[in-house]
């Protein structure tokens, strides 16, 4: 897919503003509240952002995201968990 240098260009501005300003919104919403309310609540809000694209699954195919994360390959997930 080819764009259009002024469209590729935009693309990065406007993902570079949304990247900025999450900054700004995390340091507002820490204040607010605590770090792990507020993790549960970004985490919980990713989850269901993906449900969609975990549950769309078709017969006969991977799944485009694994449900069982972590068990192809349990000793990565405890080297991460571990770090």
């Amino acid at each position: 897919m080819k764009l259009r240098p002024l469209v590729a260009d935009l693309l990065l501005l406007t993902v570079t503003l949304i990247w900025g300003t999450t900054f700004v919104i995390v340091k507002s919403a820490l204040a607010l509240s605590g770090p792990y309310y507020f993790l549960a609540i970004r985490f919980g809000l990713a989850a269901l952002a993906l449900l969609p694209l975990i549950l769309r699954g078709r017969p006969g195919r991977r799944r485009l995201l694994s449900v069982r994360v972590g068990a192809d390959d349990p000793g990565s997930l405890a080297l991460g968990i571990a770090r």
